[in-house]
């Protein structure tokens, strides 16, 4: 969440807790019931979101990304490298085994799954230049560890712009919710101004300072 989303959210959880210190006077079947009902419902939904948001976007952490990445750039560059050495006996050979600029993802999948189809007949001379006996194994392996993480983090995006937009209309119900009670409350607790003042206290949200174009400059 952002500074404003945040700052809605605590002052939810602030009307909230009025509510539940002036429980009496709102009983159960009244507009002011209903509407603090809301809030508590609103509360909650943020909450959770706000959760699943955050092991969502653990689950498609740049770590793991970058890992994955690396180690199947370790793999398809060990290849490569081998394929110029054999090109010294069968010049050209290595023009298969092309990697592509950039950090590209797709690009670097593609090139991958290309490698491990032209090497696989000539497994026995990459690994009689020093390669694992196993390397279109482990090549196999870390391009599917690399799909897993691409589509880890496909799903973390997704993720955050679901509970984005979740978060963002609970927080206007919530807020809506709030505009009612400040015509319920005063009414309610015209015989408390202490506890009227603590209801305005309690739903103000603070204004978030602009930086001045001076500062920003």
């Amino acid at each position: 969440m952002n500074l404003k989303a945040i700052q809605q959210y605590e002052m939810l959880a602030r009307v909230n807790a009025f509510g539940e210190r002036h429980a009496e006077r709102f009983p159960p079947g009244t507009m002011g019931r209903r509407l603090f009902a809301t809030v508590v419902k609103c509360v909650e939904d943020v909450a959770r979101e706000a959760a699943a948001a955050r092991r969502g976007q653990a689950r498609g952490a740049t770590a793991p990304n970058m890992a994955a990445w690396k180690a199947l750039r370790v793999q398809v560059e060990a290849v490569r490298r081998t394929a110029r050495a054999l090109a010294l006996d069968e010049p050209g050979f290595d023009q298969k085994f092309r990697l592509p600029r950039g950090n590209n993802a797709a690009h670097l999948l593609t090139a991958s799954r290309s490698f491990v189809q032209l090497a696989t007949d000539r497994a026995s001379d990459f690994a009689a230049h020093g390669l694992s006996a196993t390397f279109l194994d482990d090549l196999a392996l870390c391009i599917d560890r690399f799909e897993k993480a691409l589509r880890d983090r496909s799903a973390s995006r997704s993720a955050r712009v679901g509970a984005n937009a979740s978060v963002k209309a609970s927080l206007e119900a919530g807020f809506l919710a709030v505009r009612r009670l400040d015509a319920v409350v005063p009414n309610v607790l015209e015989d408390n101004p202490r506890a009227i003042a603590a209801w305005r206290t309690a739903r103000r949200v603070p204004r978030i300072a602009r930086r001045s174009r001076h500062h920003a400059a």
